[in-house]
């Protein structure tokens, strides 16, 4: 089954703009007639936030419709960490899916860095980014993405083209340089113990196979007002 993530444009911007607001002030350029950089307030670092919407299923595909994007604040952070509780997860949780076509998806976080060492890897999930998915994902019962928005800044706007290759989609926001990745749970969840006789031998002629588990990336993301590149901007 093929994997897709379709992100509406309400959703990213609340990823991007959350992405920028914590961005490392050491991680910025200098300013012109500046000879340091800035120093990292308390609240700089990552970002992250809980993904809603709606899960779809046709023919071969399934399609993770990310229409929602919930910053959450309680969190602590730096540079290339950040966590929160469960406590404050079910708190979001609780109220967002009160709301109607409004499921639990999964989350997404920044990973912010310096302009020289922003490359293609700036979006690859860490070993701790692996293990919260799967372990998220074990407990809700159901597979859940993981966006995550590597990020860096810029000595001045920038309106070239974006590019996608995937499960990716490179691009820019004024001085901002971005790269938006999605990732999947895959094997996180276990099969229903009362499956028949058939689905058995079914699930054991996979196992004999090499199946990949894992955050793995997924099949195609799609986020239309990302794919505009720096001039949506001008």
């Amino acid at each position: 089954m093929s994997l897709i993530v379709h992100v509406q444009e309400q959703a990213f911007q609340a990823m991007l703009i959350s992405s920028i607001e914590t961005f490392p002030s050491s991680y910025l350029p200098p300013e012109q007639g500046q000879s340091r950089r800035r120093k990292d307030r308390p609240q700089d670092g990552e970002a992250m936030g809980l993904l809603f919407g709606q899960r779809v299923y046709k023919d071969d595909y399934e399609v993770f419709n990310v229409s929602l994007a919930v910053t959450m604040q309680a969190t602590e952070r730096n540079s290339d960490e950040v966590s929160y509780s469960d406590f404050h997860f079910e708190r979001i949780r609780e109220v967002t899916e009160s709301f109607p076509h409004l499921e639990f998806l999964g989350a997404f976080h920044s990973h912010p860095w310096k302009k020289e060492d922003f490359g293609a890897e700036a979006t690859e999930p860490s070993e701790a980014d692996e293990e919260s998915a799967m372990e998220a994902a074990g407990e809700y019962g159901e597979e859940l993405i993981e966006i995550i928005l590597g990020i860096t800044a810029l000595s001045r706007n920038s309106y070239r083209d974006a590019t996608q290759d995937g499960h990716s989609i490179d691009s820019f926001c004024g001085r901002y340089k971005y790269r938006l990745s999605a990732y999947c749970t895959v094997g996180a969840v276990e099969e229903d113990s009362d499956e028949s006789e058939e689905d058995e031998e079914d699930a054991e002629d996979e196992a004999d196979e090499d199946i990949e588990t894992g955050l793995l990336p997924v099949d195609q993301l799609i986020c239309p007002v990302a794919a505009h590149g720096g001039r949506i901007f001008t």
